[in-house]
């Protein structure tokens, strides 16, 4: 039972307090599942998120890899490109090519820091003019999963999703 003091109950009628009250606590019960819900939505922290290009060309160019390398930050709610160069394809309106990303290869598109939304969703943009680099994507699996895509402002062109999972990529060693 809530104790109030007794000068807030002075010249109120008893309707009104209780429909004060009642707001009070539909308020209340908004806000827990909206904080439950926010805190489901996050990296597991500090971990490795690894995964295979699609479109990955035989050979491949030196310095490159078909394997996309990220890591958690420590609070879990950022994700930071790291390794080497990793190869894609970009998808235009007027054909596509090869997408080189990160890495230290001539050429690669640098990977933005993406930032994880309260909906899940992770965003990131990086560069100016032709070589502004967007990158959607979205957690899945409570976490374990990342599907992302790269976005190129010029010839508006994307790769194909790149699905990342916590740990290790099967059959690559790595």
């Amino acid at each position: 039972m809530l104790d109030l003091p007794k000068r807030s109950l002075a010249g109120r009628p008893a309707g009104a307090l209780l429909a004060t009250l009642g707001s009070v606590l539909a308020t209340a019960a908004l806000l827990v599942p909206a904080g439950a819900a926010n805190a489901a939505v996050h990296l597991s922290s500090e971990s490795a998120y690894t995964g295979r290009s699609t479109a990955c060309p035989h050979p491949k160019p030196a310095g490159t890899t078909c394997v996309f390398r990220f890591r958690a930050s420590s609070n879990g709610y950022a994700l930071r490109f790291h390794g080497k160069t990793a190869i894609s394809s970009w998808e235009c309106r007027n054909g596509g090519g090869e997408a080189l990303l990160g890495g230290k290869v001539a050429g690669s598109y640098r990977v933005p820091l993406l930032i994880l939304q309260s909906d899940g969703k992770l965003l990131g943009t990086v560069g100016h003019g032709a070589r502004r680099v967007s990158v959607t994507g979205h957690i899945a699996e409570a976490g374990s999963k990342v599907v992302l895509r790269f976005h190129l402002a010029r010839g508006h062109c994307v790769t194909p999703k790149v699905t990342l999972i916590e740990g290790l990529v099967p059959g690559t060693g790595h």
